[in-house]
């Protein structure tokens, strides 16, 4: 019961409280039969006692001595009215346990602090972003896949300057109910058809890869994905065999299309331009996406903290007036808005007030408190999904255009291999501001 009762206190799954049932139920059921037995032991027990004080008072050869012995009690209704008290006692405690729930709901943490094992901690990437509290996130060392960094001239492995940030998946929308970001809307995707070993690029528009274009080849390990993880900006695909993909020009992601080919690419080649000009990203993105004049964040809570803050810090968020971005140069002037309050946040965000980790046994769920909220204002710890979404949060509650992106960050290199490692651990997320026309 210790044991039980135990493990009660510290898991959430489903499983072990239909486990924790039928144990309830099984442990009535020997109650009860220990109760019977019980009964007839009391009842010899008492017989015996009668027939010593008989014996004593009347002598051995008394009647009195006599005593009929314990009969175990039979009938036709016995069995019936065993199992009708154990299965009602059970219904009732099933029920009893379900007005108190709801009487008083369980919480991820309404339950007091953790360790780091409540919650299952959640490894490798993921295209939704959901803010469960108490689950960390996993330090497995998996090898997920590989990634070699070429110049795309001159053919010649190398280590890239800067960590290389593999994007996966563009959520812009979050759902306060499901406590979720959501993914962005797909544009009218563009088709690609590959052969093996020749690019093919995903725009039919020329784009200029005389500077700054690089080839990333990514070799799979471990990890079977249609999500093809590719660094900023993408502008051809190669695949050792004939495969199908999918271009978002609206994200600029890629994905193979389902039923492109048997099972998964195992290896493919992106050129990309880390650092793409507009043109380029003009030529990939077709028309200009249209400037989102209606920016809001769900939360007023997060809403009324980020004005409380911007005027804490003294962060200039106003616009001259007539700043709509109807033309270049109110345009201009909304993306430097854009970037310096961004800017101004993201320093917030990495001061010695907050602090990065993943382990979230501390952070308890409050009950009616949305976790950024509380991440903000209460605990300021927290791993990379918390940064970003506090991040993209507050430009959003500002009216700024953000989002969150999730991937793999490539951080390890293998001078053996000339190659990155990437693994599970290194799951990302991170924000992206709308800071130009084309530009995040």
């Amino acid at each position: 019961a210790v044991l039980v009762m135990a493990g009660t206190l510290q898991t959430v799954e489903f499983t072990f409280a239909v486990a924790v049932f039928a144990y309830t139920a099984l442990a009535l059921w020997t109650v009860l039969l220990y109760q019977l037995w019980a009964a007839r032991e009391r009842d010899r027990e008492g017989r015996a006692r009668a027939i010593s004080e008989a014996r004593k008072t009347f002598g051995p050869g008394s009647s009195a001595t006599l005593a009929p012995p314990v009969q175990a009690v039979f009938g036709r209704s016995v069995n019936w009215q065993f199992r009708s008290v154990a299965v009602g006692a059970t219904s009732l405690g099933l029920i009893l346990s379900i007005v108190v729930f709801l009487i008083f709901p369980r919480e991820l943490a309404d339950l007091g602090r953790r360790d780091s094992s409540f919650g299952s901690p959640r490894a490798g990437f993921s295209e939704e972003l959901q803010l469960l509290t108490n689950n960390g996130i996993s330090d497995s060392q998996r090898e997920v896949f590989t990634v070699s960094w070429s110049d795309a001239k001159r053919g010649d492995t190398m280590r890239f300057a800067e960590p290389l940030y593999l994007r996966g998946a563009v959520l812009t929308r979050y759902s306060p109910a499901d406590i979720r970001w959501e993914r962005a809307p797909r544009a009218m995707s563009v088709s690609v058809s590959t052969e093996k070993g020749v690019f093919r690029p995903l725009t039919q528009r020329e784009i200029d890869e005389r500077f700054q274009t690089y080839v990333q080849r990514v070799t799979m390990r471990s990890f079977a994905s249609d999500v093809v993880f590719s660094a900023w900006a993408p502008i051809a695909i190669a695949c050792d065999e004939e495969r199908q993909f999918e271009f978002d020009p609206g994200t600029l992601l890629l994905r193979e299309r389902r039923g492109g080919g048997a099972g998964r690419s195992s290896t493919y080649s992106v050129k990309v331009q880390p650092f793409a000009s507009e043109g380029t990203v003009e030529a990939l993105a077709g028309e200009p996406r249209p400037i989102d004049r209606v920016v809001t964040f769900p939360l007023e809570s997060v809403v009324d903290f980020t004005r409380q803050l911007v005027q804490q810090r003294k962060i200039d968020v106003a616009l001259p007036e007539g700043v709509d971005g109807s033309d270049t140069t109110s345009a201009e002037l909304l993306w430097q808005r854009n970037r310096r309050v961004a800017r101004s946040l993201s320093e917030w965000l990495q001061s010695p007030d907050f602090r990065y980790t993943t382990d979230l046994g501390d952070f308890v769920r409050i009950s009616g408190e949305d976790p950024i909220y509380s991440f903000l204002a209460r605990y300021r710890f927290g791993h990379c999904e918390y940064f970003a979404s506090a991040l993209v949060a507050m430009c959003q509650s500002l009216g700024i255009e953000s989002r969150v992106v999730t991937g793999y960050i490539a951080i390890e290199y293998d001078e053996a291999s000339s190659s990155y490692i990437v693994r599970d651990s290194n799951a990302h997320a991170w924000a992206e501001v709308r800071v130009g026309t084309y530009s995040w």
